[in-house]
């Protein structure tokens, strides 16, 4: 699958579709987008996979796991990144979270002593990620106390 979006239209659409969506709160859309190309079409093919349900190693718009949303939409975007969460972390280059720019990934610690869980960042402290089993394709924050206690690092490929 591949989204294809003439780059300069893609704030406009990106706002379009952040003010159609109820769960994310109204700023313009350089508030959210990064001066990067790239970042920019990383975010909004994540975006494009809010409701897809949480399927374990999925690649598709039938299921994603976590790193199969990242791995897709850097792809759609024109980057390879890995596959797996634990990949995505070791190759990235680390981000300090007070640098955050949408597009960047938030790798988390949910049960073990490794990183098992990763979201894009999308601004405002905002992620998007595919939460678990069960579950579809949806924005979190970091401020979260779930979340911002299992945070472990950021970063980036872009």
């Amino acid at each position: 699958m591949m989204i294809k979006v003439l780059t300069k239209s893609i704030p406009a659409i990106f706002a379009i579709a952040i003010a159609a969506c109820g769960s994310l709160p109204e700023r313009s859309d350089r508030e959210v987008l990064d001066d990067n190309p790239v970042a920019d079409r990383v975010v909004f093919s994540a975006i494009q996979f809010i409701g897809v349900p949480y399927k374990f190693g999925g690649t598709s718009l039938n299921g994603v796991d976590c790193s199969g949303l990242v791995y897709l939409a850097y792809q759609n975007a024109g980057m390879h990144v890995p596959r797996t969460s634990k990949e995505q972390y070791s190759k990235s280059q680390k981000v300090r979270t007070n640098s955050l720019r949408p597009g960047d990934l938030l790798f988390f610690k949910l049960q073990s002593r490794n990183v098992s869980h990763v979201g894009i960042f999308l601004g405002d402290g905002r992620f998007i990620h595919a939460p678990r089993t069960g579950k579809n394709v949806s924005y979190a924050h970091i401020n979260n106390p779930f979340w911002s206690k299992r945070l472990v690092s950021a970063g980036r490929f872009y």
